[in-house]
């Protein structure tokens, strides 16, 4: 089927047609996940979900398995894996289901949290955490954090200052702007104000260099994941003139673009309540 690429749905492969802005629209996999386990890397047609960078033509071309959802921590592992152009097979977790607590996925990360990837290049080896999933990446391809000491550590304290910082700080925000059933003014207030802080810092860095690192590095990635959803946080970037720069410069990567319908969101913003309700305070 020439223009098409093919996504496993479980028991066989489907067409993945060229969508919006011509990139190939995802069609995520649908298998439960007592299925978890990944089909057998067997020769037959491959199911890349986007052009084929990387030359994806079999299933055996297929590097990584990713378990994702569509939440800033997952958008970071699908934008690295579009910008490394490495060939990848997409598994949606269903949150609202519970599917991350069940114990074919514990078994991935005793943590029960998304993203989640498997390598097969090093024998399925297994890795959880957004963080380090980044790191992983990045070290894997050479590409994306720089290898002598200074520059690594130029990314790798962006990249913290999200996993400690941005990440705890805005997802307590939208826990009780949006998904907490009691109100409570002063945590709203206390998570606003401290992620409103956390800008200014990047927006700071932001007017001495062009990304957060010096070149665009995993730590772009990781807080840009979560910094463009500051109006879901109901947090304004307002006045934070570098911040919006960076934030609209990531926004044109094609990689960027891709990577945030990686598994597609929720849809309405009545949805993605719901979603965000379900796992976040039950």
């Amino acid at each position: 089927m020439e223009g098409c690429y093919f996504h496993w749905e479980g028991t066989s492969f489907r067409p993945v047609r060229r969508g919006l802005r011509g990139h190939y629209r995802v069609l995520c996999a649908t298998a439960p996940l007592a299925s978890l386990v990944p089909p057998p890397l067997a020769t037959g047609p491959g199911n890349r979900q986007h052009p084929p960078f990387a030359g994806i033509k079999t299933q055996t071309d297929i590097v990584i398995d990713l378990y994702t959802a569509a939440t800033p921590n997952g958008w970071k592992a699908s934008i690295a894996l579009e910008e490394l152009a490495i060939p990848y097979r997409v598994n949606p977790v269903d949150l609202t289901g519970g599917e991350q607590h069940k114990p074919q996925f514990r078994a991935m990360n005793p943590n029960g949290r998304i993203p989640v990837i498997v390598d097969h290049e090093t024998g399925g080896l297994t890795i959880f955490e957004s963080g380090a999933i980044l790191i992983y990446l990045a070290e894997k391809t050479g590409r994306l954090m720089p290898v002598d000491l200074s520059g690594r550590f130029r990314v790798m304290q962006w990249l913290m200052f999200q996993m400690g910082g941005i990440g705890p700080m805005q997802g307590q925000a939208v826990v009780f702007e949006r998904y907490f059933k009691e109100d409570v003014p002063a945590a709203r207030l206390r998570y606003k104000r401290e992620t409103r802080r956390l800008y200014e810092v990047l927006d700071g860095r932001l007017a001495e260099c062009e990304y957060l690192a010096g070149d665009y590095s995993i730590a772009d990635i990781a807080n840009w994941a979560w910094v463009k959803a500051h109006r879901w946080a109901r947090v304004s970037t307002d006045g934070l003139e570098h911040l919006g720069r960076w934030i609209d410069l990531l926004a044109a990567r094609p990689a960027c673009q891709r990577g945030i319908e990686i598994p597609p969101p929720a849809g309405s913003a009545e949805k993605q309540t719901g979603l965000g309700a379900s796992i976040t305070t039950e």
